[in-house]
C-alpha cells in the first residue's frame, strides 16, 4: 500500500465534476451546503481519509481564500467511481462580487489542480443581509436581525 503523504502520478488527479449547485447570490459569512457530484477518472483509489472537497475565493483576479474549509468524501473513491455531497463552503465577510472555485485537495500533499485537474468555477455575489419585508411592523422576525 502506498503511503496516503506521498504525491501520486500525475494522471491520478483527475475528476470530472458532473453537477454542482452553487448559489449565485449569498450573505456574507454564512456556511453554504453546496450539492456536488464528482467523478474519480484519475487512475487509482482515493482514500477519504486524505481527500477532500476544499474551494478557494477570488475578487477582482485577486486570492481572498486560499485554504477553505474540508469536506470529507463520502467513501474511497475507486477509479471511475462516483460520489455526491454537500460541500461546506464559507461565504467570504464582506459584501461583493466573487468567484469561487471548487476543487479537491490531497492533505498535506496537493491540490489537484496544481496536477491540472478540472476544477467548478462559479460567480457569485455576496450581498449584506436585508431586513425582511415586514420589517415596518415591528415583526419578531425583524427584531431577531437587526
Amino acid at each position: 500500500m502506498q503511503a496516503p503523504n506521498r504525491e501520486w502520478p500525475e494522471m491520478a488527479y483527475r475528476v470530472n465534476w458532473e453537477d454542482a449547485h452553487v448559489p449565485q447570490e449569498a450573505a456574507p459569512g454564512l456556511m453554504l451546503a453546496v450539492p456536488l457530484t464528482l467523478r474519480n477518472t484519475g487512475g487509482r483509489v482515493w482514500p477519504a481519509s486524505v481527500v477532500y472537497v476544499s474551494y478557494h475565493w477570488f475578487r477582482d483576479g485577486a486570492l481572498i481564500v486560499w485554504d477553505g474549509e474540508r469536506t470529507g468524501l463520502p467513501r474511497d473513491l475507486r477509479a471511475g467511481g462516483r460520489a455526491s455531497l454537500a460541500a461546506h463552503v464559507k461565504t467570504p465577510p464582506e459584501p461583493g462580487a466573487y468567484m469561487l472555485q471548487i476543487t479537491l485537495v490531497h492533505e498535506q500533499v496537493v491540490w489537484f489542480e496544481q496536477k491540472g485537474a478540472d476544477t467548478v468555477v462559479r460567480p457569485v455575489v455576496v450581498s449584506a443581509a436585508t431586513p425582511p419585508r415586514d420589517c415596518g411592523n415591528g415583526s419578531a422576525s425583524c427584531r431577531a436581525t437587526q
